[in-house]
């Protein structure tokens, strides 16, 4: 017949103990990888965005809201017909 050992509540409460410690240091390092690397996402989402928006002011002009769309191989025009279109 096989033996038992049997434990005693001292050595169950430090191996649960060593388990959460060992648990508690997987968590805070899957954490600090996981903010990382939304930073490292953010960092390029951040700089996409404001690429976009700093070179479309250069665009931006009255007669692009007011002039109407040229037809095509032609240069200059705007979107007036579009934006009415879209405002009906």
């Amino acid at each position: 017949m096989a033996t038992i050992e049997l434990q005693t509540t001292a050595e169950l409460a430090e191996s649960r103990r060593k388990m959460q410690a060992k648990r508690r240091m997987k968590n805070r390092i899957a954490l600090a990888l996981s903010m990382a690397t939304m930073a490292f996402g953010l960092f390029w989402l951040i700089w996409i965005l404001m690429a976009t928006i700093t070179r479309s002011f250069d665009g931006m002009s009255l007669a692009l809201f007011t002039e109407m769309t040229p037809p095509p191989n032609t240069a200059g025009g705007g979107l007036a017909n579009a934006l009415a279109a879209a405002a009906c």
